[in-house]
């Protein structure tokens, strides 16, 4: 037998041993070494890999579980009535570009039955600061949260088909996402914008009750302080009703509803709206009274679903 060769070998095998122990020491204590790293942002990689195969997956479980939902459902599919396309004009309110305010979009039977439509889906509503929300349509973010489904339920799709029809979306911009907003008496939203993730115009429609949505500049940085930052104006959200605002209106300003009091006061209609300021009158001015129907003065607040 060959002692010095196997003697040559067992050195051999442990100066491999003791090379591999420092490489992988090196590895974990990547802060001791040049480049250590490389690794790190290999795994952090293949983490986020990793957390996106896993999203992808949950996201087809939540479509298909929203797939066999919708299937075991029994609703209501409503149309919209409305004006012609070139019809619409009639329905502008206020001065600013661009407000349309159309009363009785739909008949007293027909909001009950969207109602129902929306009660089948009580435990999925998501509880928020002011409002529960059932967004549907996907985030827009992409990410997975409760009160979200993936897709639209036939009876919204059919909804938003008719805004289409009528002229309110163009076919290449159909609405492919409904946010569900319910309101309690003493419940609102902070003035915001939809922000760029979505097309710059929105359609509301009212169920239930009537409140009052008020809009505000957006200020830039340089303008806090500087300029008027309150309600300018509002409008007067009856039931069955449809809002739609674009342009300047859904860029350059704010809208919401008020929070924490029990009414709103419905103010009267100036010429000056959305230009000057609104801050010493009694109320913010309301641009579409007369198509809602409602007089100056008038205190307006309760439950709606929007």
């Amino acid at each position: 037998m060959d002692f010095m060769k196997l003697l040559r070998e067992e050195r051999a095998r442990a100066r491999a041993a003791a090379s591999s122990t420092k490489i992988e020491t090196n590895s974990n204590n990547s802060n001791e070494i040049k480049g250590g790293d490389s690794q790190t942002d290999i795994v952090s990689e293949t983490t986020v890999a990793s957390r996106k195969a896993a999203q992808e997956a949950q996201e087809r479980e939540r479509l298909e579980e929203d797939r066999k939902m919708l299937q075991t459902m029994h609703y209501h599919l409503v149309d919209l009535k409305l004006p012609h396309e070139g019809n619409l004009h009639r329905f502008v309110v206020g001065k600013v570009p661009t407000l349309i305010y159309i009363p009785d979009v739909i008949s007293e039977d027909e909001e009950q039955k969207l109602m129902g439509n929306i009660s089948m889906y009580d435990k999925n509503w998501r509880s928020l600061r002011g409002r529960k929300l059932q967004c549907w349509g996907g985030n827009p973010d992409g990410s997975a949260s409760d009160g979200v489904f993936s897709t639209l339920s036939p009876w919204l799709t059919n909804l938003c088909e008719s805004l289409v029809r009528n002229g309110v979306f163009e076919p290449e911009n159909s609405p492919n996402h409904v946010l569900i907003n319910q309101y309690n008496t003493d419940e609102g939203i902070i003035h915001h914008t939809d922000g760029p993730k979505y097309f710059n115009r929105v359609a509301i429609l009212s169920l239930q009750s009537t409140r009052l949505m008020t809009f505000r500049h957006r200020l830039r940085p340089e303008e806090v302080g500087v300029k008027y930052g309150g309600d300018l104006f509002s409008v007067c959200l009856r039931p069955r009703s449809l809002l739609i605002f674009q342009d300047d209106l859904y860029s350059e300003y704010l809208h919401g509803l008020s929070d924490g009091i029990e009414e709103d006061e419905v103010g009267g209609e100036v010429e000056d709206q959305g230009k000057g300021d609104a801050k010493d009158a009694e109320a913010v001015p309301c641009v579409n009274s007369d198509l809602a129907g409602v007089v100056p003065g008038v205190k307006v607040r309760s439950f709606a679903v929007i």
